[in-house]
């Protein structure tokens, strides 16, 4: 691992920004050609995880998905931490739309999820 916890090897945002953007450029084509794939939805999480923790360097990471009334929680990391797990959820944990008070296993950041997919 190099400096700032990017693999060794990588460009450094101080070194080279326009070698970074260049980079997350082509991530994010990469995202979007296989969005246009048409791939089961927790298939592109999965990959797109993949992508994101090789292009960032983080050894985690956590998206989450809004369809409809459906939440997908997806977690993923390099071995030996959680590789892949996706929950499918019908609530938000915390939830104003079940439960009026916060629910005591609701976290600050599910709070925080909660307010971004309700767009308070």
């Amino acid at each position: 691992m190099g400096k700032h916890g990017r693999p060794a090897g990588r460009a450094q945002p101080e070194e080279n920004p326009r070698k970074m953007a260049d980079e997350f450029r082509a991530l994010s084509h990469q995202l979007l050609h296989f969005a246009s794939l048409g791939v089961p939805r927790v298939d592109f999480i999965r990959t797109a995880s993949r992508m994101i923790i090789t292009f960032s360097g983080c050894d985690l990471i956590e998206l989450w998905l809004e369809e409809g009334s459906v939440f997908y929680c997806c977690r993923a990391g390099r071995p030996p931490e959680v590789q892949f797990t996706c929950e499918i959820l019908d609530h938000l944990p915390g939830s104003k739309a079940v439960s009026r008070r916060r629910s005591e296993a609701a976290s600050d950041l599910d709070d925080l999820a909660n307010l971004v997919f309700s767009g308070e």
